[in-house]
């Protein structure tokens, strides 16, 4: 019994490490927090180019063929065969019949500089500039739990007297495979100016 209690925390222990080596100097998205409250943050977002695709339909699947489209396009898949730098966040934004996806491109791959997909199922755009809310989660981050993040957040911002100005999106910064306990979520929603 012991040796399994020793293996499992020796598991543990190198996921945790792993995880680590995995999540930290990735490029995130830029920001700057213009006010911290207990239950969330009001940023400033610049202007940012992403790359974007939408599927039809949400779960899974649908955000399987999204990632696809995406990972393709910067494993290659653009017009000058470039390989671009995966980044954090992946935005992730659903409605009832569709999933909408996109990867940020980073700082090195300006707006005019990005090379144009080779998928007609991705386009380069730029997103504006703007303040959002965001609240911070971790551990897992299923549909129900980011629906329910989601309803805090707009809670939170009616309780504040703040107008959102859109729907929320969720934000995944870690991979899959990263530790539960270290991995980063956000539902992030854009606020009226």
């Amino acid at each position: 019994m012991v040796w399994l209690s020793v293996s499992l925390a020796g598991l543990v222990a190198v996921w945790t490490v792993a995880s680590w080596v995995m999540i930290r100097g990735v490029e995130e998205a830029p920001y700057a927090v213009i006010e911290a409250r207990n239950a969330f943050e009001i940023r400033a977002y610049p202007a940012i180019a992403i790359a974007e695709t939408r599927v039809n339909g949400v779960g899974f699947d649908a955000n399987g063929t999204a990632f696809r489209r995406l990972a393709g396009y910067i494993f290659g898949g653009n017009a000058r065969d470039q390989k671009i730098a995966m980044t954090a966040p992946v935005f992730i934004g659903r409605d009832q019949a569709a999933t909408e996806m996109s990867f940020v491109l980073p700082k090195t791959v300006s707006m005019d500089a990005a090379p144009a997909p080779k998928s007609a199922d991705v386009k380069v755009v730029e997103q504006p500039p703007g303040r959002f809310a965001a609240r911070r989660f971790s551990w897992f981050a299923g549909r129900e739990r980011q629906a329910a993040e989601a309803r805090e957040l707009l809670d939170d911002l009616k309780a504040a007297g703040i107008e959102p100005a859109g729907t929320p999106i969720y934000a995944a910064y870690n991979p899959p495979m990263t530790i539960p306990f270290m991995k980063r979520h956000e539902m992030l929603v854009r606020l009226s100016d």
